[in-house]
């Protein structure tokens, strides 16, 4: 059995010794690194252009749904900006007030 283990042991150094090198260049996986977050970028743009087009271009259900009565789904979007408007009002006399006291 330990015989074995030392065999087994021995052939996979010598696997790494031959298989194993490291680059040539120091930068090389520093490299790799920037090449697969460049894929992965990519790939992230290719999903999300798709998804994009379908929110814009499609209208949604009148009849349920939380899109209803809306026009096209990202008219959510304009609903919370004039939700958020009445809010940043309130923010602004807030300063207002911290001001006066300073």
């Amino acid at each position: 059995m330990i015989l074995k283990l030392a065999l087994t042991f021995y052939i996979k150094q010598l696997h790494l010794r031959v298989n194993c090198t490291p680059p040539a260049k120091l930068w090389g996986a520093s490299q790799a690194k920037t090449v697969f977050l460049s894929s992965a970028f990519l790939g992230l743009i290719a999903t999300l252009l798709p998804v994009g087009y379908s929110i814009i271009s499609m209208t949604p259900s009148s009849a349920c749904g939380p899109f209803r009565g809306k026009l096209s789904v990202y008219h959510i979007v304009f609903d919370l900006l004039e939700y958020f408007h009445i809010r940043r009002e309130w923010l602004e006399i807030g300063r207002a007030s911290c001001r006066e006291r300073v």
